[in-house]
């Protein structure tokens, strides 16, 4: 299997979700939930379906290929059901600090232009 620069892939990820804005929301929900794995106060039953669906969302093996057009489609829905059945573990700290991490990130990929900020 051959790798895809990770500049190329975020930028393929922007053109696929209406001008790279959605990109940027989901990238913050993936570092919010990132960072709540890392909290002792949350119960484990909670990190555990975090876990399995960065798991998911970051495994090369995919139920849809996410080089396709549509490829995306999975991860996104597995990402948002995820995002609703443990939102009320999600601080606002687990926010504010996702959204740091993924300017700093995008920032050094100098992809602050090409992946607008999240409305």
């Amino acid at each position: 299997m051959r790798s895809i620069p990770k500049r190329r892939l975020l930028l393929k990820m922007a053109s696929a979700f209406h001008e790279g804005k959605l990109v940027r929301a989901t990238l913050n929900q993936v570092a919010a939930m990132f960072l709540m794995l890392k909290d002792p106060r949350v119960p484990l039953a909670a990190k555990a379906e975090v876990a399995a669906a960065l798991l998911y969302f970051l495994n090369p093996l995919d139920l849809i290929p996410d080089l396709l057009p549509s490829g995306l489609v999975d991860d996104a829905a597995l990402l948002g059901v995820t995002w609703k059945v443990i939102q009320r573990h999600i601080t606002e700290e687990h926010r504010e600090e996702g959204r740091s991490m993924v300017l700093r990130l995008l920032s050094r990929m100098n992809l602050t232009k090409e992946v607008p900020p999240a409305h």
